[in-house]
This record gives structure tokens, sequence and C-alpha cells, in this order.
């Protein structure tokens, strides 16, 4: 959201095609763009429809005037934001880790505050939130292969397209049990496999691939398989 909305051509485009005033169609905007930012890093809502951005926005037809101005597009599996990595990018992401950060530091007490200190009885150095992040990921241990990792989350980490996002596999396996996944693992794979021959995914060398947990702690897979038979329907 930025204070120059109200002037911009394309609110105004968007007014016209809903026929709704600058202040609906702002307020239709805010509540769009803040769900996108609570449930989604890379501008997928799965399972969003342009009908259902017009039922909870209140602005009869914003989703479809939202494709047309080229900020939205209307894929099988969900709506997508453009451009969203540019808006709602690292920085955006930093400054929401960093106040959690701090926040999580001031609730902590005198007696856990003289916890957090080195050998040597100094205050150990406040981290930034990258490097934070980092030393988390490195003292993460893994699952021991054959001891704690189901057959499905096996199946499923070895299906994953390998990248960059492929990381985090202890996060992801007790996200997957989190989710339940392990009897849905055929299901879960299918929809995988789908998904790494679609367009989104192969478009820009796999530019479009979540992150796993990401998949996972979102559910992407679900209501895949209402989907493939619609599709085969069609065939």
């Amino acid at each position: 959201m930025r204070g120059n909305l109200w002037d911009d051509p394309r609110v105004s485009r968007l007014c016209d095609l809903t026929e709704c005033q600058e202040a609906q169609v702002i307020g239709g905007l805010y509540w769009l763009w803040a769900t996108a930012d609570q449930h989604t890093e890379d501008g997928i809502l799965p399972g969003l429809t342009l009908r259902q951005i017009d039922r909870k926005s209140g602005v009869p037809g914003l989703g479809q005037a939202l494709c047309e101005i080229g900020w939205l597009e209307d894929r099988p599996e969900g709506v997508r934001i453009l451009r969203f990595e540019e808006h709602n990018g690292t920085s955006a992401k930093r400054r929401c880790v960093d106040a959690q950060r701090k926040a999580n530091v001031r609730s902590l007490s005198a007696s856990d505050a003289d916890n957090v200190r080195t050998k040597s009885g100094q205050k150990t150095p406040t981290l930034g939130a990258r490097e934070e992040k980092r030393r988390e990921e490195k003292n993460t241990p893994l699952p021991p292969k054959g001891v704690d990792e189901l057959p499905g989350f096996a199946n499923f980490w070895q299906a994953w397209p390998t990248g960059d996002r492929k990381q985090a596999r202890g996060k992801c396996l007790e996200a997957w049990k989190k989710a339940g996944a392990e009897p849905q693992a055929a299901l879960v794979l299918a929809h995988v496999e789908r998904m790494k021959a679609s367009d989104l995914w192969t478009r820009e060398n796999g530019q479009f691939i979540p992150a796993p947990l990401v998949y996972l702690n979102q559910r992407r897979w679900e209501g895949a398989e209402v989907e493939a038979r619609r599709q085969e329907a069609f065939v």
C-alpha cells in the first residue's frame, strides 16, 4: 500500500471496470494484498478464485479487472499476484523477521536474560535476522535416514526438484508429520509430478517452484485429486 494509490491511473481504470468508487476499490486492494502478505511467499494463492475475490472484497468484478490491468493472473491452481517479489520481497520479509526478533528479546525475563551469556560472563552479541536464520538452519539436525524418516516423505523429498529452495529437510519432515501427509503420500507425489511438468514450474528455469517447506505448510496438494478428475473429464 502507498499514499498515491488514490491518483494512480490504474486504480481509476479499476473504478471504471467495476463501476465502484476509489474508496471501495482501494479497500478491496488492501484486503487482497494483506491476505497475500500473510499466506504466501511467492505471490501464488492456491484455491483462491476471481469470484472469491469479488465476494470477499465486496467489489463486483474486481478479480477480472485486476487481470485486465496486469496486477493479477488467473491460473488453474489459484490466482497469482504479478511482480509480488518486487513489492513484497526480501526487505519486507526482513523487517517482519527483525520486528519479531526484537519482540522476542523484549519478552525475555531477567533470569532468562542472564542465561544468554558467554562462558566469560559477557552477553552474546545481537545477531542480524539473516545471520540468526543461517545459524538456526545450521544447528537444525537432520533426521537419521531410516530412523525417523517416513517412506512417503523420503519419496516426496527425492521427487522434489533440485534447486536453491530445496532445503530445511528436518523442518520439512516435521511439517509433513504435522500435515498428516503420510497416508496421502501417493496423492502428494502425484501432485508434485504434475506440477513439475506444468508451465508454472518449468517457466524461467524453475523460478516459480516454491520451497518444499512452503508447499507442505500451505498443503498445496489439497484438491489435487478433484482437479485431476476434472481435467480427465475434458480429455
